[in-house]
């Protein structure tokens, strides 16, 4: 029997006898108080995009902010703003990296629409303000999506 197998056999009862956390599903519509758990700048289908993922007791929710697209610059600058990001759209990256999103607790307005497709919908999420920062949320990795992920896009 190896280290992992002896180390773990101490705790068998106890998980056997542990009943497992519930999944936390999307946040429903409405507004809430929400912390960013998780902020970065990529390549998205349409160009550079800010993908945020805010948490809270009720659930997640994603919110994709379009960097490239100049018809809507007004709602990202209004966004960004918000968040307290005061620089140059170059300088975005920089300052999400070096954790200025981490643990802001927000307002924010989840509202669920029809898509165009029969059977579709999406979910947009306003930030209203930012009400400062919180102690980090215990989530783990595991509820965090990856760079370029795409499980939570409705497309």
């Amino acid at each position: 029997m190896d280290d992992y197998e002896s180390q773990m056999e101490k705790l068998d009862a106890v998980y056997e006898d542990t009943d497992a956390a519930a999944r936390q599903g999307r946040m429903p519509d409405g507004r809430h108080q929400a912390q960013i758990v998780q902020g970065y700048v990529d390549q998205g289908k349409y160009g550079w995009q800010l993908t945020l993922q805010f948490a809270n007791k009720e659930g997640t929710v994603m919110k994709w902010i379009d960097l490239e697209n100049e018809d809507r610059l007004e709602y990202t600058k209004m966004d960004l703003l918000t968040m307290g990001f005061q620089g140059k759209l170059s300088s975005l990256k920089a300052w999400v990296e070096a954790g200025s999103l981490e643990d802001l607790v927000c307002d924010v307005s989840v509202k669920t629409k029809d898509g165009t497709n029969p059977g579709t919908q999406y979910t947009n999420v306003y930030i209203n303000k930012v009400l400062g920062k919180g102690e980090p949320m215990p989530t783990g990795p595991a509820s965090r999506l990856a760079p370029g992920s795409d499980d939570d896009i409705p497309f």
